[in-house]
């Protein structure tokens, strides 16, 4: 599907931060506020926006032991393995994947004995027959929303966009690249009151501060305050609006396990693979390697670019690539189910 100049840098503002009103992106852009608003009800119509989500942190709800489960298993048991794993303590969601691992699951614990744990019960079941594990260390910001390259597909350009000065375009495009320090987690109580509000944020990151007041009895100051004070404290670390890459010309996710030499500085090595082009994931992991990326591609001229890009990049001991279909929504909320845990014990 066709995007332009405006509805691009509209969707990008709002990869962002879904928060971002429509006067603010309309001065940004250079035009009205009303215009945005249209594009942006356009653009959910079309169904390029499906919605809009916060992203939590893990460890501000006390899970330090998070990250992902590949594991294989044959074709006809695949069903029954994702039922099993559904149950257990911890997993959070299940889907199929095309590769040697064709299953693979998130997962929250609170320590890494927890963690053994689920191991040792998913080793258990005789019809798994090996084990991925990859545990998410460093910064808690593993997805880059904002980091999916919308570029304009359209040759004739709209008067509309003739009001588009160059500095401000490339102002929307240097805010849109920034990405999030690894600051560490300060302690913070979470409330009911703050639980619900990110119950009804993770459902619909763009719903008014008056009418989440409203519903569940406090004044909008009070939300507007809480909601500034979670996201200072990194509990909340990101809002997106939420959108189908497929719409947008993406054709596969390019998944990087990327293994380091002895003596390479993985953090350096982080924040180069975090900068790529479309690398809408980067994380820090361990297990079989050291960094994870999933790389958005729309051809595959550019997944070859891409691994030529990290494989000489001083440092790296081996990379090994999956190829799978694009995510069908961008980006997914791995750990919203958190906030819906009938378990979950505020501290």
């Amino acid at each position: 599907m066709k995007i332009d100049t405006a509805n691009g840098l509209i969707l990008k503002e709002l990869l962002r931060d879904s928060r971002t009103s429509f006067t603010e992106i309309a001065k940004k852009i250079g035009i009205t506020s009303t215009a945005v608003r249209n594009r942006y009800l356009s653009l959910k119509k079309l169904g390029i926006i499906t919605g809009s989500t916060i992203l939590i942190n893990p460890r501000a709800f006390g899970y330090n032991c998070y990250g992902f489960l590949g594991i294989k298993t044959n074709q006809k048991s695949m069903n029954e393995v994702k039922d099993f794993l559904n149950k257990q303590p911890g997993v959070l969601f299940t889907w199929d994947k095309i590769e040697e691992m064709n299953i693979g699951n998130y997962f929250a614990l609170n320590s890494l004995e927890d963690f053994a744990k689920l191991i040792e019960e998913i080793r258990k079941n005789p019809h798994v027959k090996d084990i991925q594990p990859l545990i998410y260390v460093g910064s808690p910001h593993t997805q880059y929303p904002d980091k999916l390259i919308i570029t304009s597909q359209t040759k004739a350009k709209e008067n509309i966009l003739k009001k588009i000065k160059t500095s401000k375009i490339e102002e929307v495009n240097l805010e849109a690249s920034k990405t999030p320090d690894r600051g560490t987690t300060k302690l913070h109580k979470i409330d009911k009151t703050d639980l619900e509000i990110m119950r009804i944020l993770s459902k619909n990151a763009r719903s008014s501060f008056n009418g989440i007041g409203k519903k569940l009895s406090v004044s909008t100051v009070q939300v507007i305050n809480r909601y500034e004070k979670l996201k200072d404290n990194k509990v909340i670390i990101g809002s997106s609006i939420i959108i189908d890459p497929q719409k947008i010309g993406y054709t596969a996710n390019a998944m990087f396990y990327i293994s380091l030499e002895i003596g390479t500085d993985t953090n350096k090595m982080y924040n180069k693979i975090k900068n790529m082009a479309n690398a809408i994931v980067a994380v820090e992991v361990v297990g079989d390697c050291e960094i994870f990326a999933v790389i958005a591609i729309r051809e595959f001229k550019k997944l070859f670019e891409s691994e030529k890009q990290i494989r000489t990049m001083k440092g790296i001991k081996k990379v090994k690539i999956n190829v799978n279909p694009p995510f069908s929504v961008w980006p997914i909320n791995f750990f919203a189910q958190i906030l819906q845990l009938d378990d979950y014990t505020l501290r």
